[in-house]
């Protein structure tokens, strides 16, 4: 076991300045990542109701997260602008596929189905469904853990995917992962590097040491 600590007088100093509330804001978003990545992979491959929901689900908190991040990476710019590991940062969520990817495929995602609930977008969706999408819920069994609600989240992966062909929706789908990685790993090299020059410590408990 590991931790990063401050003494109280560092801590007493930096928890007032606007840049370490970057860095604790960058962590909470690595924490939602990680989430719904774990969550994700913990039901890699199965089959039941209740994998196939948490597979979904965390496909489409994950495309809300990615979207909140890059969001927070653009307001940190006057904190953070002169520091090699932030521009890092912020390379990884410019470009014109970031742009794409928030445009009318995140965003919609994320504004009407993931964070907040609409009722004239899921109306717009159903709407456009044939008798073959009808199937409101499946289930495995008496578990709750089993139930699925296929219906709500058939209109949720149409927001995100309106307009597209499967091979787009799947390279979209696969950028948005590949997008969501590369954060996680620029913003821990940020933040742990940020926290080392700023005088914070990793404590190893197993040794009863301290290293920079």
């Amino acid at each position: 076991m590991w931790k990063v600590t401050a003494s109280k007088e560092l801590f007493a100093k930096i928890k007032t300045q606007e840049s370490f509330w970057s860095l604790v804001a960058l962590a909470r978003v690595i924490n939602s990542f990680r989430f719904v990545h774990t969550a994700y992979e913990a039901h890699q491959g199965g089959d039941s109701p209740a994998s196939q929901r948490c597979r979904l689900n965390s496909f489409f908190f994950n495309c809300g997260i990615l979207a909140e991040a890059i969001l927070l990476v653009q307001g940190l710019h006057k904190h953070l602008k002169d520091v090699p590991e932030f521009q890092r940062l912020a390379e990884v969520v410019k470009g014109k596929e970031v742009k794409a990817l928030l445009g009318d495929n995140v965003a919609a995602l994320r504004n009407k189905l993931v964070f907040h609930f609409d009722l004239a977008e899921i109306g717009s969706h159903l709407a456009s469904m044939s008798f073959e999408n009808s199937t409101f819920a499946t289930g495995l069994g008496d578990t709750r853990r089993e139930e699925y609600y296929v219906l709500a989240d058939l209109c949720a992966l149409t927001a995100f995917s309106r307009n597209l062909s499967d091979d787009k929706m799947k390279y979209l789908i696969g950028l948005t992962a590949d997008i969501s990685g590369k954060f996680i790993d620029a913003a821990e090299e940020l933040i742990m590097t940020q926290l080392r020059n700023s005088g914070w410590k990793i404590e190893v408990n197993s040794e009863n040491s301290e290293t920079g």
